[in-house]
């Protein structure tokens, strides 16, 4: 049974995501495919996410499936090079491009696959092109291609981010679970509030609770959530104008500058979690995943 092993240079480097990326490409095509991790809530995110993908938190030579996709722990050489023998498997690291990717690829001898790129710069292609693709060659490691930075893929629910903040959502719960791109500060809006707070996509704002002013501009535009402080419950005009939008509402008792300093940690708890970040992922690595050389390292197991 070909095994496909997908470690990275660093945690949170997204090897879950590339898991869930090449499972539905593999799978695409009518195969089977069984996905091993290494903790319960990933094998939960995933199956919620790959309904009819076998996902388990086991010994990855118990997990059903024509092909096995194995998220292995990141920088653990020994342990992943032991796995990979016991299956017969490839092996390919996903790191971000300040990484020494040859390095780390190398690391796996001809168990390697190759490399992905993560969370691409969108302004750095001159330098993948002129700098680090050529590396990668003259070190023998197989560039399969890099996945653009796009703020879907760490993107939150405002439900997320309500239990962050140790929030209640008062209303239109079952909205929460949209995600968020950006958090806008309703503080001092110089200019009318409006044209602030369209200046971001699918966006949630944070506004102290004794400001219907500033809730009542953001709630003229098509925000995801609106964000409370100081534990104030809406007034009653605004309440019935976010009911009408079928904006969620949620309500925390910090002040706005707390609870804006707390979001700075909210992106170290982001998972490869929702359907939109499969679907985004999808769109983003249609053409720059080398899907082809995978599925040829697929075939071509290290000891073929």
């Amino acid at each position: 049974m070909p095994a496909l092993l997908i470690t990275s240079v660093s945690p949170r480097q997204g090897k879950t995501a590339v898991a869930a990326l090449l499972a539905t490409k593999i799978a695409s095509d009518g195969t089977s495919v069984g996905i091993s991790t290494t903790d319960e809530d990933t094998t939960t995110s995933l199956s919620a996410l790959l309904p009819g993908i076998n996902v388990q938190t086991a010994d990855p030579g118990e997990v059903d499936g024509d092909i096995t996709l194995v998220e292995a722990p990141s920088g653990d050489v020994a342990g992943n090079l032991k796995i990979a023998d016991e299956l017969d498997a490839r092996v390919i690291v996903v790191g971000e491009l300040t990484d020494d990717l040859a390095s780390a690829a190398q690391a796996y001898g001809d168990r390697a696959a190759g490399v992905i790129i993560n969370n691409m710069p969108r302004f750095r292609s001159h330098d993948l092109e002129t700098n680090v693709q050529p590396a990668l060659e003259a070190a023998g490691v197989k560039f399969l291609g890099a996945i653009p930075e796009d703020r879907c893929l760490v993107a939150s629910t405002l439900r997320q981010i309500s239990e962050h903040l140790d929030g209640t959502i008062t209303q239109w719960d079952e909205h929460s679970d949209e995600l968020v791109d950006n958090v806008l500060l309703g503080g001092m809006v110089v200019d009318w509030g409006v044209h602030y707070f369209v200046s971001q996509e699918n966006v949630a704002v944070i506004i102290r609770g004794d400001r219907p002013d500033i809730q009542m501009a953001a709630l003229a535009t098509p925000i995801k959530g609106l964000i409370l402080t100081e534990g104030i419950e809406p007034l009653e005009y605004v309440h019935y104008e976010a009911d009408q939008e079928e904006v969620p509402v949620t309500v925390v008792k910090v002040g706005t500058h707390d609870a804006t300093a707390k979001l700075e940690t909210l992106l170290e708890t982001v998972q490869f979690d929702h359907p939109d970040k499969l679907t985004r992922i999808q769109e983003l690595a249609a053409d720059t995943i080398d899907f082809d050389a995978i599925q040829k390292a697929l075939a071509q197991p290290a000891t073929g």
